[in-house]
């Protein structure tokens, strides 16, 4: 089965008698057991979501990063320095 994009498994085992879960992410095995079905359901996804936040959330560039601008509160792509502006990029 699949939830968002992510191929898990979620098949009930009989000793420890529950349910297992498991699914590959970013390289990484994750997996876990509940007693009930709906219990390894909602933390297989959470466990999914987790995973999408670390492996693909928003990653800091180290050339370029936005800086909120406080007189006009727009955000404007500035340099490595602090204020320095990059060429080609208008405010």
């Amino acid at each position: 089965m699949i939830y968002r994009g992510v191929e898990y498994r979620l098949v009930q085992s009989i000793a420890p008698k529950g349910w297992r879960w498991s699914f590959e992410y970013a390289g990484r095995q994750r997996s876990g057991h509940k007693s009930h079905r709906e219990e390894a359901f909602v933390h297989l996804r959470r466990s999914i979501d987790q995973a999408i936040r670390r492996y693909d959330g928003p990653q800091p560039d180290s050339q370029t990063h936005q800086r909120h601008t406080e007189r006009d509160g727009a955000c404007k792509l500035v340099g490595s320095s602090i204020g320095e502006a990059i060429p080609g990029v208008a405010d």
